[in-house]
């Protein structure tokens, strides 16, 4: 059975859920922004765990903030994959349970320009995990005009869920430690299908249209063949793609499934750096700005970095302004 449908049924259970500290509920009943600000309290009595909200990882509706820009990374989840098991690690407590670490690696041009990337590892305190394959996630953006969110369709990096309501479910289970129900009035550590369904509506209120570009910026994005993956039709769905042992979750890299993601259409990740300019680049983060995110693409994508690198300096920022708005 997939994840999709495993959530989907999640809806159809009855669970038995703690009591949490109650926080006021507005007279017009739990409302789609209501349930995406509030601090929701977490079912599981793991000592230390602390409440999470929606806004507390999607700011404002954005993209989390890259790790290397926060200190905390509350906006970033780590999925462990061992014997079958996948566990969601959080920075929810009051101590960290994992610290992330950046190697620099310097990058040459042909023609001289260097850049410096930064490698992440990943330092989990909990040793049961400390072997997994760990696959990092940064808080995607609810406001880049995802066809997950305007337009039914797969979600994730991955498409690992049947459409944003499975979505927003796997969000409460996993990262949020909140059970789902069929109870008519949930409590403060719970989610019914009515309350999955507001959120569902609040977040397709998130949508906005994406920044004018040029017809010389789609042009020398052609040419490099970005726009192959990343496609300039907003509605045409989004695939995913190898992209090598560098972007692969750690651990995976010898593994196919763990070398996926999707290429998101050209006017999401412009619209990602005007709305979210802090947030980063790519599945964890590590990248702070479109040129590093081309650089650490390999597998599928080998062949179009290599024609970006192998490109004159004009013509590197001609594409480079096309997918960064805010040099538009």
């Amino acid at each position: 059975m997939g994840v999709g449908a495993k959530l989907s049924l999640a809806f159809a259970l009855t669970a038995t859920l703690t009591g949490a500290a109650a926080v006021g509920v507005p007279e017009t009943g739990r409302s789609g922004l209501w349930l995406f600000e509030q601090p929701w309290a977490p079912a599981s009595n793991e000592p230390g765990r602390q409440r999470l909200s929606c806004s507390q990882c999607h700011l404002a509706g954005g993209r989390g903030p890259s790790p290397r820009h926060s200190h905390n990374n509350t906006a970033l989840v780590i999925f462990a994959f061992e014997g079958g098991r996948r566990h969601a690690v959080v920075n929810n407590r009051g101590t960290p349970v994992f610290r992330i670490r950046y190697e620099p690696r310097q990058f040459r041009y042909p023609d001289g320009e260097t850049v410096t990337l930064h490698a992440p590892s990943y330092d989990l305190a909990d040793a049961q995990w400390r072997h997994a394959i760990l696959s990092p996630r940064i808080a995607p953006s609810l406001r880049d005009g995802s066809p997950c969110i305007v337009a039914a369709g797969p979600c994730g990096y991955r498409h690992a869920t049947a459409d944003v309501r499975d979505q927003i479910a796997a969000a409460f289970q996993h990262e949020m430690g909140v059970e789902i129900t069929e109870a008519h009035r949930p409590g403060f550590s719970q989610v019914n299908d009515q309350d999955v369904r507001a959120l569902e509506t609040h977040m397709r209120a998130f949508a906005i249209a994406p920044p004018h570009r040029s017809a010389h910026q789609d042009e020398a994005a052609r040419r490099t063949g970005c726009l192959s993956c990343h496609s300039p039709d907003p509605a045409a769905r989004e695939r995913l793609y190898d992209m090598g042992a560098q972007l692969a979750d750690i651990g995976g890299e010898a593994m196919r499934e763990h070398r996926l993601w999707v290429a998101p259409n050209l006017d999401r990740i412009r619209l990602r750096a005007l709305r979210s300019p802090r947030s980063g680049y790519l599945h964890d983060g590590r990248a702070l700005n479109v040129e590093e995110a081309v650089l650490w693409h390999g597998g599928a994508a080998q062949a179009s970095r290599d024609v970006f690198v192998a490109s004159e300096r004009g013509d590197r920022e001609a594409i480079l302004s096309l997918f960064d708005s805010r040099g538009s």
